[in-house]
């Protein structure tokens, strides 16, 4: 039998992107189409079992600090050599399309915040549902490692927002040989519990170097 690819698509919220594969769709909140009401900070999966994940226009509602949370978590979840394929707003894509007067300051503000700040009454926003982050090339970059690679990848934008939008791709390393070991600290428990082993070690050594010997008689 065919193995079909096991693909995460992570804050899918009411739509599908992506259509093949087994998939199964992530969001906080329950919504059509949602497989598992999750938060992306911990998925509820066991370590290397996915083979792709994919997040369109998600990335910017976090944090800097929550975004590269959420991508170690992505990357334990992914198998060895799986791949995960970001879309999101592009900073450097947002200035050029504002200063070269393609798109106005509305259009600008709105999709660096998630509202336009100018407009003061916007009937049925959810402002809890804002941006806080943007990105280019160059932060993705400061995740490898624990990635491999990090690429930026073509793709169809939709036609509402041709100019801003961009694709990145980052790959998970592939360990050497069929039987390596995950790394002792692939996610923060078991960094606990390896540094905790580490230490426990040291402190064992350094006591069997400083305790006088007793001498035989």
């Amino acid at each position: 039998m065919k193995h079909l690819p096991l693909r995460l698509e992570l804050g899918s919220g009411g739509k599908r992107y992506i259509r093949r594969g087994r998939i199964f769709r992530i969001d906080l909140r329950p919504a059509p189409f949602v497989d598992v009401v999750a938060d992306l900070n911990a998925l509820p999966f066991r370590s290397e079992k996915i083979d792709e994940c994919f997040s369109i226009g998600v990335m910017e509602h976090f944090s800097e600090r929550q975004a590269r949370h959420i991508l170690l978590e992505i990357h334990r979840v992914l198998k060895p050599g799986g791949r995960c394929r970001i879309v999101t707003t592009s900073l450097k894509s947002l200035a050029t399309a504002y200063l070269s007067e393609r798109i106005s300051l509305s259009r600008a503000l709105s999709t660096l915040y998630g509202y336009d700040p100018l407009v003061s009454r916007q009937k049925g926003y959810d402002y809890t549902n804002r941006h806080f982050m943007i990105f280019d090339r160059e932060w993705f970059h400061t995740l490898v490692p624990p990635y491999k690679r990090v690429a930026e990848i073509a793709f169809s934008p939709p036609a509402h927002s041709p100019l801003l939008l961009r694709a990145f791709e980052l790959t998970k390393e592939k360990r050497d040989g069929p039987h390596a070991k995950v790394a002792p600290w692939e996610n923060a428990s078991s960094f606990t519990r390896f540094f905790n082993n580490a230490l426990d070690a040291f402190q064992r050594r350094l006591r069997a170097l400083i305790t006088p010997r007793t001498r035989t008689p």
